[in-house]
């Protein structure tokens, strides 16, 4: 038996408006990275005003895209990750609110769709030491989600 969910027309619409904010802001973000990476425009010139375009890497695999500015720090996923993975929830998500407590991140969003995450977005003073430890815990989630689905048969 399926359990209908009834919804009425103002969630529906605030929904919908909502899917739109968040799917017009990242194409913005993706049309600036482009142009910055085809050198149409310079970092400085960035709408985004991003210190540095860099990317996350295991191996030979790219994991994540990576902007970064003054205060910003976003993390664009090339595979999604499954939201509800414990290492998402207990260990990446851990790791974000431990630094949030530091006060290092004024605030964090894992923007999910469908149950998986696509990117990441950290607000606050992003510094190197930040940054590493963010992207040793990408890395690590990735390399682990990536041999259990490759040793699952």
């Amino acid at each position: 038996m399926s359990e209908e969910i009834k919804l009425n027309n103002e969630d529906l619409k605030s929904y919908v408006r909502r899917k739109i904010e968040e799917l017009r802001n990242e194409l913005q973000y993706l049309e600036e990275l482009l142009k910055i990476l085809e050198g149409e425009r310079s970092l400085d010139s960035s709408v985004m005003q991003a210190s540095r375009v860099d990317v996350i890497t295991v191996g030979s695999n790219v994991v994540a895209n990576v902007i970064v500015s003054q205060d910003v720090l976003r993390i664009i996923l090339t595979e999604a990750l499954p939201a509800d993975h414990p290492l998402m929830t207990s260990f990446l998500e851990r790791i974000l609110e431990e630094q949030r407590g530091r006060g290092l991140i004024e605030a964090y969003r894992v923007n999910e769709k469908r149950g998986y995450v696509y990117d990441i977005e950290v607000r606050g003073r992003i510094n190197n030491l930040l940054y590493r430890e963010l992207e040793a815990a990408v890395s690590y989630v990735w390399t682990n989600l990536r041999e259990k689905t490759a040793s699952q048969p």
